[in-house]
């Protein structure tokens, strides 16, 4: 229950949030949604034995939800758009089935981790630092280039 707000917030902040698509172009928005969610993984660190759920998990997992949902809209877009014309239906099939598998382990990683408790704590940290680097270098590549002076 502790992560159930992650693909619910993902799933309806989507929906929402798709209505950007014609206002903001892709680019920055595929900047600001891994910038979030690297916000939002920061925030999980504050995690510890004691804390509430309210004041620790949730607005990690909020703030992590809605940066990805941010970007889900643009990079569908840009995985579907970047194939030739002929192979544009099987691209959104594997974007789909992509989706669904991770889906199913977002919605499995609540009772791993119920199941095992403080054992994956230490390995949960450390994932967490290794996504946050991730979602800040693949804002970091979009990022447009400057000129040479």
């Amino acid at each position: 229950m502790a992560l159930l707000p992650l693909p619910l917030v993902v799933a309806i902040g989507s929906l929402v949030l798709s209505g950007l698509a014609g206002r903001i172009a892709s680019r920055p928005r595929l900047i600001a949604g891994p910038l979030a969610v690297a916000a939002g993984f920061l925030l999980l660190l504050r995690i510890g034995g004691h804390n509430a759920h309210g004041s620790t998990v949730l607005p990690g997992t909020f703030v992590a939800a809605l940066g990805m949902a941010y970007a889900v809209a643009p990079l569908t877009s840009a995985a579907v758009g970047s194939v030739d014309e002929r192979y544009s239906s099987l691209a959104q099939g594997f974007n789909t089935a992509v989706a669904r598998a991770g889906l199913v382990a977002t919605s499995s990683i609540g009772g791993i981790l119920a199941a095992r408790g403080s054992v994956l704590v230490d390995a949960v940290f450390v994932a967490i630092v290794a996504n946050v680097v991730a979602y800040i270098a693949a804002a970091a590549g979009l990022m447009p280039k400057r000129p040479n002076a």
